[in-house]
């Protein structure tokens, strides 16, 4: 006769991702494979019940038809043609097309994706460096999640809940939008506690019913079913008998087509208009040739050439902190400068140059890192930010972010090039965005003596004065100010722009920052910041730094719309 088989119950705990963790005991048949998995019984969450996924997991570890080894497709897609064969050629295969990726379209060509709700620390984020070894393209966090979570905020206002154990003790439970019967099972182990225990309402709520629910004095009031009303229909389109006066006093070459794209609607002021999203203000850029780069021989730009740049608007002023800061309340959006600071231009601690000269060089080149600097902190000696100072200390893809989410764009270089510089009257691109000659006062917020009186660097190399050692509020220079009605394009917060730059073997300018960030995908950055004088600006110059890596407290940007052509 056969033995019967030894079977022990083991403590443990469930390898999904699910934010329960919940606690198991395991049932371990003769010291060589699982069998039933329960809940735990003296853990106070799961109480003794588990998932049906979970509980029948015997069934798939064990299962005759369990993946083992990598296969290889054989036939073409659909076949199901597949071949065995071993982790060091599967390995192989996959690193030889990376490598054959980069070599002919670059490293942000490959984007690996790996997630799976089984996958540990070291099976998912130990990827995770080799994308960043590589400069691999990414993204934040999964594509599930991020789907979920501004959902979630978007509803709520905060990403949090209670403990699901208090709902036992709760007089109406709602559950909303989703199945917690087939997902979260212990949830209803709590929920239905309620009812039984103290007689309370239990109610599942699916989104997109339309139900409307009204809780008072106990009372649960279902007061409507079904699939509701339609939406309202959007409003009708401006037609130009409707548009404001200062629009129709336009010349028909600086006004855009009526009707206004979606998501954009008239300004107060004249010339403005504003993206509903995000309450930014653009200004209209008419589309058409313009001549862009300088005649020079400047290593800090592009040699001149002309170019047809499409109709497009443009940022007024640069995005505010507190433009920002909607976005990243609605969002639960972290920068990279709130976990690890971002670079500053007179750190503390540092032993400064002796003569005014050369703190005038040292300044502009050696920027440091300081924990304490980001967005919400960007001033010297960690001053919070005010709401109506440009945001800085973003990364590329940090400002990419928040322009994805208020419908918006980064301009290119040359968008952002045009709104600084082509005079459309006199048909040339200025140097400075209110002329060709820089003035004998300040007319922008750039590095000088107020600048050097901040950090008790006096005497200052430089005379002008403009009053502010840092950031100023945007639109505070009324001289600053270009062709198309922009304000700050010359100094107060370097911008970033939309574009990729080429290849490094292309770069004809100067690489901006400290030489552990001369790596990395290389973005350009227009304008010049509060720590540039206003004699080493030019419209046409430019930087390029690391758009992954590079956050300065100098360091900001401005929105662009591009109008796509209707389809009617």
């Amino acid at each position: 006769m056969n033995a019967p088989a030894l079977v022990a119950r083991r403590p443990s705990v469930c390898p999904h991702d699910c934010p329960s963790a919940c606690a198991l005991d395991v049932e371990v048949i003769d010291n060589s494979r699982i069998g039933r998995v329960h809940g735990a019984e003296d853990q106070t969450y799961t109480a003794g019940v588990v998932c049906a996924k979970v509980a029948r997991y015997a069934e798939r570890i064990h299962h005759k038809d369990r993946l083992l080894q990598p296969l290889k497709r054989t036939g073409p897609k659909g076949s199901t043609q597949f071949a065995p064969i071993s982790w060091d050629d599967a390995l192989d295969i996959v690193a030889e097309n990376f490598l054959r990726c980069e070599r002919e379209f670059g490293s942000e060509s490959v984007w690996p994706y790996h997630y799976a709700g089984t996958m540990g620390l070291v099976m998912r984020d130990g990827v995770r460096r080799l994308t960043h070894a590589k400069r691999y393209s990414g993204f934040f966090s999964t594509i599930c999640i991020n789907t979920a979570w501004p959902g979630f905020i978007a509803g709520t206002g905060k990403l949090t809940g209670p403990d699901p154990r208090e709902m036992a003790k709760a007089d109406c439970v709602v559950i909303w939008g989703t199945n917690a019967v087939a997902t979260q099972v212990n949830v209803m182990t709590h929920a239905t506690r309620a009812r039984k225990e103290r007689g309370s309402i239990l109610r599942r709520i699916w989104l997109g019913i339309g139900v409307v629910l009204a809780v008072n004095a106990g009372i649960f009031a279902v007061t409507r079913r079904g699939p509701g009303p339609p939406p309202p229909p959007p409003p009708p389109p401006v037609q130009s008998s409707q548009a404001p006066a200062w629009f129709t006093a336009l010349a028909k070459e600086q006004r855009p087509e009526l009707p206004l794209p979606a998501g954009l609607r008239f300004g107060d002021g004249p010339g403005e208009y504003v993206n509903e999203k995000s309450g930014c203000v653009l200004v209209f850029v008419a589309g058409g040739r313009c001549r862009l780069g300088s005649e020079a021989d400047d290593v800090l730009a592009r040699d001149a050439f002309f170019v047809d740049v499409p109709a497009f608007w443009i940022g007024k002023y640069e995005v505010t902190n507190a433009e920002f800061a909607r976005f990243a309340t609605e969002t639960g959006f972290v920068t990279s400068g709130e976990r690890e600071g971002s670079l500053h231009v007179v750190p503390q601690g540092v032993d400064l140059a002796e003569t005014p000269e050369a703190r005038h060089t040292q300044m502009a080149l050696e920027p440091q890192l300081n924990l304490s600097v980001n967005w919400k902190t960007p001033f010297p000696g960690g001053r919070q930010c005010e709401p109506n100072l440009p945001v800085v200390c973003l990364t590329w893809f940090e400002a990419k972010a928040y322009v994805e989410w208020a419908g918006l764009e980064l301009p290119s270089e040359n968008q952002w090039e045009k709104a600084a510089s082509w005079d459309p009257v006199a048909r040339k691109n200025r140097a400075f965005p209110w002329g060709d000659e820089r003035g004998d006062h300040p007319r922008g917020n750039f590095r000088d003596a107020a600048f050097y009186r901040l950090y008790n660097l006096e005497p200052s190399p430089i005379q002008d004065d403009d009053g502010y050692g840092w950031l100023a509020p945007v639109g505070s220079f009324p001289e600053d100010r270009s062709p198309c009605g922009a304000f700050d394009m010359g100094g107060n917060a370097a911008e970033w722009c939309g574009d990729v730059h080429p290849a490094r073997s292309r770069l004809k300018t100067l690489i901006t920052g400290i030489a552990h960030l001369d790596e990395g995908p290389i973005r350009v950055l227009k304008g010049a910041s509060v720590t540039i004088p206003v004699d080493w600006y030019r419209n046409w110059r430019r930087g390029v730094v690391p758009g992954d890596k590079f956050r300065a407290s100098g360091t900001g940007f401005r929105v662009a719309f591009v109008p796509r052509k209707r389809k009617d």
